[in-house]
């Protein structure tokens, strides 16, 4: 929540907590309420007097006392099944942060007006750390990126950077990851915008879910995408005054992956020339046939088959491109179609995600075609990912 101050409601800082109600119930006691036989009773706000020996709704009011010894704990059964307890909250963890920035989209000028002539490159922090896309090296952070990548981007507005940074992070503690991305003038360097991960947060509720919920179930508004390929598509606020605060100036592409040190020899880093070469390839899909129906459009318990197969393919930007393809048609089908049809279709990878939509439909010459069964679709992101290492060493 932010804070703010004064009649002007000038923004002075955030705070942040966990809060969680739930019922409790204490043995005896109607209602579950533990109510002291001394606490005061007053009439609820809107009633009116009742006749003397009915009662009257009432409010009990709890008081509150200094002692140390008024103060009891809750007990263990009172707290939800699963949940972290306090203590561990501030149990403080070490962690590897690793931030690979891929590109920023749309960046508009101070004047909210995009700018091809812009030069824009990126300073990405977290605590005391800080690492800058123009640098050649860095002493608090580590960098994978290979020479030839781009440090920044000479007069566009979408521009490319594809580097991957290494913070040392503590949480509860550095709560806060910030890629503000400037653009370099003659006369000095002017912020465009700035995006903002709370790690501590991510962390936290991450580690809650682990033990509230199956593994299956992981996910969340605080959680990475769940993705093969998790980009994130951030946006980037104008920041630095009052007047420019939360103005979005365009977007940035990202991923974040938080590592315990226990697990730090074991994590796989992403290898960030993937992102930036492309390959083309070619994908490959022989029908053979369709065994086993047992829904017909037709008369005489038959169908006009035919297998329509669309490839549908999300890239990085969030263009997304789709290609549909036609098996020939088996007619006067009854429980089943036999084709020997193969069908080709073109792809760049990487790509975001990649998926496969079958559908069997009965062809009417009349009328408009019908689908025979529900479309199936298919993931295909694994496999995009095995042809782009097996074409880098070689193995195609």
């Amino acid at each position: 929540h932010r804070l703010f101050w004064g009649d002007a409601r000038k923004s002075i800082g955030q705070l942040k907590g966990s809060i969680t109600v739930e019922e409790q119930k204490a043995d005896g006691v109607e209602g579950g309420e533990a109510v002291n036989e001394d606490t005061p009773e007053l009439p609820i706000a809107g009633t009116t007097a009742r006749p003397s020996g009915t009662k009257t709704p009432v409010a009990k009011v709890m008081s509150a006392r200094s002692t140390q010894d008024s103060l009891t704990p809750l007990p263990e059964k009172a707290l939800l099944a699963g949940t972290v307890p306090l203590d561990k909250l501030w149990h403080s963890e070490p962690l590897a942060v690793h931030l690979y920035v891929l590109s920023a989209r749309n960046l508009v000028s101070m004047e909210g007006t995009p700018s091809p002539q812009m030069s824009p490159f990126f300073v990405a922090s977290l605590g005391s750390q800080e690492y800058r896309s123009t640098d050649t090296s860095s002493d608090t952070t580590t960098t994978t990126a290979t020479a030839q990548m781009p440090r920044g981007s000479t007069n566009t507005a979408s521009p490319s950077f594809y580097r991957h940074v290494v913070f040392q992070a503590r949480v509860p503690g550095d709560a806060e990851l910030r890629v503000r991305v400037f653009d370099r003038r003659a006369m000095g360097e002017e912020l465009i915008g700035e995006a903002r991960i709370d790690v501590e947060d991510r962390w936290l509720a991450y580690k809650r879910e682990m033990q509230t919920v199956g593994p299956h179930e992981i996910g969340g508004a605080f959680l990475a995408p769940k993705r093969p390929f998790p980009v994130e598509i951030l946006p980037l606020l104008k920041s630095g005054s009052s007047q420019h605060l939360g103005l979005p100036t365009g977007t940035l592409r990202a991923i974040v992956d938080l590592v315990p040190e226990e697990e730090t020899s074991l994590y796989d880093e992403i290898p960030i020339e993937d992102c930036v070469r492309t390959e083309e390839f070619q994908l490959r899909m022989v029908v053979w046939n369709v065994e086993n129906i047992t829904i017909f459009k037709d008369l005489a318990r038959r169908n006009d088959v035919t297998v329509e197969v669309t490839l549908i393919v999300t890239h990085f930007n969030g263009r997304r491109v789709a290609y549909s393809e036609r098996t020939d048609v088996h007619k006067f089908a009854q429980d089943m179609a036999n084709f020997n049809y193969r069908i080709l279709f073109p792809i760049t990878l990487p790509a975001y995600h990649v998926e496969l939509v079958v559908k069997l439909v009965d062809i009417d010459t009349l009328s408009t075609d019908e689908l025979i069964y529900a479309p199936r679709s298919y993931e295909l992101d694994h496999l995009c990912r095995v042809a782009l290492q097996r074409q880098g060493n070689g193995d195609l």
